[in-house]
């Protein structure tokens, strides 16, 4: 799954930020019943907020001002915990290359 609000605020799948946050999610939120809870909430609540930031550059711009202490602060809890984090992005290429159709779509479908 993809970050969708840090992937209309960042512009790409492929950014640095994108790669911490799913890193983040996935080495850390996954493995606690809250982390877990608030991934799932975020992915049915964050399509259509992306969107409406994808459309703005105004909107991009304060998102990512707002990302940037989430996103310094996945990194600085992944060093914490020793996790080396590979920014060639060949671990999610798969995910993005399955991802980026859905970030699209006008709508997120009931059930998913």
């Amino acid at each position: 799954l993809t970050c969708f609000i840090a992937t209309a605020a960042y512009g790409s799948v492929f950014a640095e930020e994108l790669t911490l946050l799913r890193a983040y999610r996935d080495h850390i939120m996954s493995r606690s019943i809250r982390g877990r809870l608030a991934t799932k909430v975020y992915y049915k609540i964050s399509p259509p907020v992306a969107s409406i930031i994808r459309r703005s550059d105004r909107l991009r711009r304060w998102t990512r001002v707002c990302l940037g202490p989430i996103v310094l602060g996945a990194k600085k809890k992944l060093e914490e915990r020793n996790i080396k984090i590979d920014t060639t992005h060949d671990e999610y290429l798969s995910e993005a290359l399955n991802g980026c159709c859905t970030t699209e779509l006008p709508f997120w479908p009931v059930g998913r």
